[in-house]
Formats: C-alpha cells, structure tokens, sequence
C-alpha cells in the first residue's frame, strides 16, 4: 500500500481553495492507494489572522472586510464534508509541524496551487518545499505555482536548495517552466 502526503493551502477560508485540494487528493488517488493531506495552516488565512493580514493593522479596514470574511467561512461550510474536512496529519504550528513523524508516507508532494508563492507565503514556507520529508522518500511538486511570472533573486537563493531535492516537477503555468529554466537553470 503506497501513501503519498501531499501539502497544499487546503483550510483557507476560499472555495476555490478548497476545490483546488479536493481535485488535487482525487487526481493523486488514482496514482497512490492512499492520500493524505497534512493539515498545515498558515495563521493569516482564515478568522482573525486572515483580518488582520487584510486589515494591516487598520481597524475601519477590517470591521469593512468582516462582512466577506463571514461570507467566505459560510461558503466553505456548505461545501460538502469530503471536501472541507482536511485529511491527516495536524501540523498546524511550525514547531508542531517539526516535532510531529514526518516519516510516515511513501512518498511527498506539494501542490497544486500557489504553495511557492513568497509574496502570498510572506516569505518562504519551506514546508511547502517539502523541507520536512526524509532523504531518500520521492518528492514531487503537482501543479505548483509561483503565483508571477519572475522571483527576485533572494527567493531564488532561498528555496534553491529545496527545489533541487525535488524528483519531479510540474507547474501550471508557462510563467513556471520559464522560472525554472531561467532562474533555476532547469
């Protein structure tokens, strides 16, 4: 029985966000007997954390966002249960995340959607990187994205070292494959 532990932005308070996971752990299903997707969530991307990241500290703005905020939640919890209820793992915290058995799976992938976004991830998220799984364990990135057509070379230098511990690599857009090979000399 094979087990392949995905990480992907799937608990946001976004249908589309939601959707995008649950398409991603059907599609892998077909590959692997069995897919788990590791319960990692950002504070800034939902309740008060995803507020106060709109907000930036301007509360007109975020008594104006609280509206959307309370439709966003109300959309995903109309969604059906299979899909707005994460699978496996809680890792929620970063410490959590580095103490808890990472060493459970077959194989490791992250993605889809924009999991290598630095200016949405506020940096890089190295979990999404898949910093997190063992030498020796297949990682792969399934329709990961960079969320722009160009990094600075920070974000290059910072994240090189986890995109070459990749085994394969898909992107979504053309944006991506042009990342690679330009900046990451694929």
């Amino acid at each position: 029985m094979t087990t392949a532990a995905v990480i992907t932005l799937h608990q946001v308070d976004n249908y589309g966000t939601q959707l995008q996971a649950y398409a991603t752990q059907e599609k892998l299903k077909q590959y692997f007997d069995n897919v788990v997707l590791i319960d990692y969530r950002r504070p800034d991307t939902y309740g008060k954390g995803l507020v106060d990241s709109f907000a930036k500290g301007n509360p007109v703005k975020a008594l104006a966002f609280l509206p959307n905020l309370l439709a966003m939640e109300e959309s995903v919890r109309r969604l059906p249960q299979q899909i707005s209820e994460p699978h496996g793992k809680d890792v929620s915290q970063r410490i959590g995340f580095q103490k808890s058995s990472t060493n459970f799976a077959d194989v490791y992938v992250s993605g889809s959607d924009q999991v290598w976004n630095f200016r949405m991830e506020q940096g890089s998220i190295h979990a999404c990187y898949l910093d997190f799984a063992p030498d020796g364990k297949p990682k792969y990135a399934y329709a990961s994205s960079f969320g722009r057509s160009h990094l600075d070379e920070n974000e290059v230098n910072q994240s090189k070292k986890y995109i070459d511990r990749f085994d394969m690599i898909s992107v979504r857009e053309q944006s991506g494959v042009d990342i690679l090979n330009d900046q990451y000399g694929y």
